[in-house]
């Protein structure tokens, strides 16, 4: 069983939503998804994803998870290249986790692969990632990047729209000079 939680990533000069991964199948993967939830990569962190990896112990969604977290405090350390490895293994274990995708996205927006960032981002959206807020969010990034405004105001305001108390999307639509919806 696995629970999905949130985290905050500097990249450039703006903040990427992660999805850090759950895993409850080895105390080492727990390490791993705590290191990641935390949000600042450190190699303490990566060992215990290299331990949980490694231990054998971790199959299916726990082990996709455990790359997934790696690949997040891999990101964080500045190793985008180790990143997506790890969000590759984690996609070829488990093609169905959101997360792996959207992180993914989030290495290529780091790469300056926008085309391929809002890709990604995009079939995390499609997938109905549990951080769906993001996902729009990081796109519109993404979109901002490649100097298309109105697509990504669309998506801060989609995101807006999903998780109206998240600051991070009101400074977005603030700086485009719009007013957050309201709350239904």
């Amino acid at each position: 069983m696995l629970r999905m939680a949130g985290l905050i990533l500097i990249l450039s000069a703006t903040a990427a939503h992660a999805s850090a991964v759950t895993v409850f199948g080895s105390s080492e993967g727990r390490d791993c998804y705590l290191a990641a939830s935390v949000g600042v990569g450190s190699a303490s962190g990566i060992e215990s994803c290299d331990r949980a990896i490694g231990g054998g112990g971790l199959v299916g969604r726990d082990l996709a998870g455990t790359y997934t977290n790696r690949g997040i405090l891999h990101l964080q350390s500045g190793n985008p290249d180790a990143a997506m490895a790890d969000f590759n293994k984690a996609i070829d274990i488990k093609g169905n986790l959101a997360e792996a995708i959207l992180n993914r996205g989030n290495a290529h927006y780091h790469r300056r692969d926008y085309v391929e960032a809002i890709n990604d981002y995009t079939r995390a959206i499609d997938m109905d990632t549990s951080d769906l807020h993001a996902a729009h969010f990081n796109r519109g990034l993404a979109h901002e990047r490649q100097g298309n405004k109105d697509a990504a105001l669309a998506d801060f305001k989609q995101a807006n729209q999903i998780s109206p108390d998240w600051i991070e999307a009101q400074k977005k639509l603030a700086q485009y000079n719009e007013v957050p919806a309201p709350r239904n």
